[in-house]
């Protein structure tokens, strides 16, 4: 596994990281696969990251229970638009957010109801 500390830097200003989630059955790596390497923060988490070896870049990570995948919106040639912040409750930057879209101290409900209607119809 690779090493937390050898990641190259990806937050942005405020120390946010904007990720694109997608149920699992649409998302898949288009090439590169083999050069991804697992990355836990703690041995017992049950996220694991994946990081491009050829570059330290952190590409997506997975909850291992779940259905989805979180995708480093950076990692996007043309970047999705953002919906709404989520898990702002952790976040420790003073600086005022960059745009007015709806943010929500944890997971929005919505984001759960769309990935249970991608997984079941």
């Amino acid at each position: 596994m690779a090493d937390y500390k050898d990641i190259k830097p990806f937050r942005e200003a405020d120390g946010g990281t904007p990720y694109v989630t997608l149920h699992d059955k649409d998302w898949t790596a288009i090439e590169g696969e083999k050069l991804l390497q697992p990355l836990k923060l703690k041995p017992d988490s049950p996220t694991t990251r994946y990081v491009a070896t050829c570059c330290q870049s952190p590409i997506y990570l997975k909850f291992k229970s779940g259905f989805w995948t979180s995708t480093y919106r950076a990692r996007y040639e043309s970047l999705p638009t953002l919906e709404w912040r989520n898990k702002t409750a952790r976040r420790r930057s003073n600086l005022p957010y960059p745009d007015n879209i709806p943010r929500f101290k944890k997971f929005p409900l919505r984001l759960f109801g769309r990935l249970l209607k991608a997984r079941f119809f």
